[in-house]
């Protein structure tokens, strides 16, 4: 090595790694919009999922009862804690776990997710009531929320990956397209301040590979799922119930830490 190159070469080693630093500071591939090129490996600006740890398996966790009605279908384990109620003709998959130690454990996760997901905010997103309608722009997100998309023959209300939060019963009038522009880490999370409810065949359309286990909704009064509507994600309740009404098909979870779950005939939960 000349003593030009015995100069220049630490210099450009230099650079590159500075360069590296700059780009990481940047928040070049942490999947928050607006900061990353092309498809992220991040989880967004939600953060990663909540950890349900035990409770992953469950299309249905309640704290006093579950009331399966007609042809109701629930497929995936189901637990109650402490409670051990389960009637009605539907029917379960996988376990049922009633009043047992696997159950209440399954419900100390789910509480766990609860507690965490109620507790973020971090790029919180400001939203109303309402999330079949266009929202206020938030700062970080590259997309309005709410902002009309089509997928097929749907066009509705858009929202990307994020902390979507309000402090009022957030309802569903119509459809809403969650997309995750390629992303299958990517991460929604919809926080109430009380409780949430879909109207009739109202639908929750997932694209660009958003995932249903990655779809959360905090719903501390309860959550009313509208009758022949279609949902997707996992209803963390605390105190209120789960009520999902005829004919709705969802992917997810429906968890209720202390009150009752009932699912309607032509009803089913899919643990994702």
């Amino acid at each position: 090595m000349n003593s030009f190159e015995s100069i220049t070469k630490p210099l450009t080693w230099f650079m590159a790694l500075l360069l590296a630093a700059v780009v990481a500071g940047c928040g070049g591939g942490n999947g928050v919009p607006g900061f990353a090129t092309g498809p992220s490996s991040g989880s967004g600006p939600a953060g990663a999922s909540p950890d349900i740890k035990t409770a992953s398996t469950y299309g249905i966790i309640a704290g006093s009862a579950v009331t399966l009605n007609g042809s109701a279908s629930i497929i995936g384990d189901l637990a109650i804690s402490p409670g051990t109620s389960l009637t009605g003709t539907g029917t379960v998959s996988g376990t049922k776990h009633l009043g047992d130690a696997t159950a209440a454990q399954a419900r100390l996760d789910q509480n766990a997710a609860f507690t965490d997901a109620s507790t973020r905010s971090a790029h919180a997103c400001s939203i109303t009531a309402n999330l079949s309608v266009a929202q206020g722009a938030c700062s970080g997100y590259a997309i309005t929320p709410g902002t009309n998309s089509t997928v097929g023959t749907v066009t509705a209300a858009t929202y990307e990956p994020g902390l979507y939060v309000t402090g009022s019963t957030i309802g569903l009038a119509s459809n809403m397209i969650l997309d995750a522009k390629g992303n299958q880490d990517a991460v929604f999370i919809f926080k109430s301040g009380s409780a949430i409810t879909t109207s009739t065949s109202s639908k929750v359309i997932l694209t660009g590979s958003a995932q249903a286990k990655n779809v959360w909704w905090v719903a501390p009064a309860g959550a009313t799922l509208g009758v022949t509507s279609t949902f997707a994600g996992t209803v963390l309740a605390d105190t209120g119930p789960v009520v999902v009404n005829n004919g709705t098909t969802v992917a997810g979870r429906l968890f209720s830490n202390t009150a009752a779950a009932t699912v309607d005939t032509g009803s089913t939960i899919t643990a994702p």
